[in-house]
């Protein structure tokens, strides 16, 4: 029978109350969840890894890249049909997005969390664990790439964002909707999915890429304080369709002449920036990138990647152009 790889890197899904101020810490190991859902032990054949225990604030790009290297080593094994990966919900959507931003094989890559911990009397994770599983299984789900599986619903990596703090159906797909769901038992799907051009993988991270969300009445000191400090890209959520305050347009504009690639997204929940609107047409046409409808945080895990795998600014608005 072919076998599902479950990596657990920690997270809610992994944490219970550690003290009496009830403060939360991830320190179950892949068993001890496992343990707690039985239906998959004896319906899936499963290799269990555990890759860490980090609250998810705490992972970052190097970790995330030695968790790619772990999910194609697994993708690339014939007796592999799926992987599941465990994560912290805070950054799930980054994480996500950096995996789908790389991956390339056939062979479905599930990311899923909890909103409650282990010791919590209504814990979502055994009953998102067990649907995460269900997915990588389904034939239906070859060739999709990357998704997350959260309270039933399957979103595509590139689509889903946390829209609340706590509610157990934070994560939404707000602007295109769900890729389906999995309900009693079966999985359905509801619309296919073009994939969009990969990254290569790079060796390490080597790029320093900032995100910036504008305000009314920013200056730009702050983008003047990453071109001052070595940062070679520069993500910017604007307002609405594009707009930025004066200010920042001007100092944007020096960080492109220094060579900075700058990358306008919107601060919207919905829709994309507009090249013929505002200060994002006038930068487009100074040389930044369009992200789009693109998310400021996933914009910039694409651009720190492409960064990193030494792409020019041609390349990075070839990535975002498709979006």
């Amino acid at each position: 029978m072919s076998k599902i790889a479950i990596i657990f890197t920690g997270g809610t899904i992994a944490s219970r109350s550690s003290s009496k101020e009830n403060l939360s810490q991830p320190s179950l190991k892949g068993q001890d969840i496992l343990d707690g859902v039985p239906e998959i032990k004896e319906k899936f054949n499963t290799i269990i890894n555990n890759f860490g225990n980090y609250p998810s604030s705490q992972m970052d790009p190097k970790k995330l890249l030695r968790l790619y290297r772990l999910i194609k080593e697994y993708s690339q094994r014939e007796d592999v049909r799926g992987i599941v990966v465990t994560h912290g919900t805070d950054t799930l959507e980054e994480a996500a997005c950096f995996m789908d931003s790389l991956y390339f094989s056939q062979k479905p890559v599930i990311i899923v969390g909890a909103m409650r911990r282990h010791t919590d009397i209504n814990y979502d994770g055994h009953a998102n664990l067990l649907d995460a599983v269900r997915v990588a299984a389904s034939p239906q789900a070859m060739g999709l790439g990357v998704m997350v599986v959260m309270g039933g619903q399957i979103h595509a990596a590139r689509n889903v964002t946390k829209t609340h703090t706590s509610n157990l159906n934070a994560f939404q797909s707000l602007e295109v909707g769900v890729l389906g769901v999995v309900d009693q038992e079966r999985v359905f799907f509801y619309r296919p999915i073009k994939r969009l051009p990969i990254i290569a993988q790079p060796n390490r991270i080597i790029a320093k890429v900032g995100l910036i969300k504008a305000v009314t009445g920013m200056n730009g000191d702050i983008v003047d304080f990453h071109v001052e400090n070595g940062y070679q890209g520069l993500v910017v959520e604007s307002m609405g369709l594009g707009n930025l305050p004066a200010p920042m347009v001007k100092s944007l504009q020096a960080a492109l002449e220094a060579g900075v690639i700058v990358i306008i997204c919107s601060r919207c929940f919905s829709g994309r920036v507009g090249v013929n609107y505002g200060s994002a047409g006038k930068l487009h046409a100074m040389g930044a990138v369009l992200g789009g409808r693109w998310s400021g945080p996933k914009a910039r895990i694409r651009l720190l990647l492409a960064l990193s795998a030494k792409l020019n600014r041609g390349a990075v608005d070839a990535l975002f152009a498709q979006d």
